[in-house]
């Protein structure tokens, strides 16, 4: 996959929910890990910055960057739910939502329930712990992870 850096794709990278305007030099779609490893190094080869970005409905800038946008939306698999464990595995680019409706047919749900989950991905709700109203009932984002898969800068993956 290429890099996108027309006019009309960096204008509409350059914004999130929030108040902020950053315009990225370089938007990447991810389709898979080798895309990321891919990215950051090409980032580190060129000193450019990359940021993550899930649906773009966080208020607070998260999303936006002046290097390079990796944009998960596309990064968006169901690879394993245990219902015995009460368990998923996901990409980081599923939206909310949809993540539910699928897990109801096992007779399980993702309890955190922000305002944007028609349209947040899960990664997202992972960097801003975005959980809801029901977060004082059921905890917060980050109390219903178990384990992450993460690749560093060195394009390394490790389980944390």
């Amino acid at each position: 996959m290429d890099y996108l850096n027309s006019k009309a794709t960096l204008e509409a990278y350059s914004s999130d929910s929030s108040i902020y305007t950053v315009a990225p030099k370089l938007v990447r779609l991810v389709n898979s890990t080798g895309d990321i490893v891919n990215t950051l190094q090409f980032a580190g080869q060129n000193g450019m910055t990359v940021t993550p970005r899930g649906g773009g409905t966080g208020v607070v800038g998260g999303a936006l960057g002046a290097g390079i946008i990796l944009d998960f939306s596309n990064f968006k698999k169901i690879m394993e739910v245990d219902t015995d464990n009460r368990t998923v595995v996901t990409q980081v680019g599923i939206i909310y939502d949809e993540l539910n409706l699928f897990l109801r047919k096992s007779g399980l749900y993702f309890p955190p329930d922000p305002s944007s989950g028609d349209s947040c991905q899960i990664g997202g709700m992972l960097a801003g712990n975005s959980s809801g109203p029901s977060s004082l009932k059921y905890g917060l984002t980050s109390d219903f992870v178990e384990e992450l898969s993460v690749i560093k800068p060195s394009g390394q993956q490790v389980i944390a």
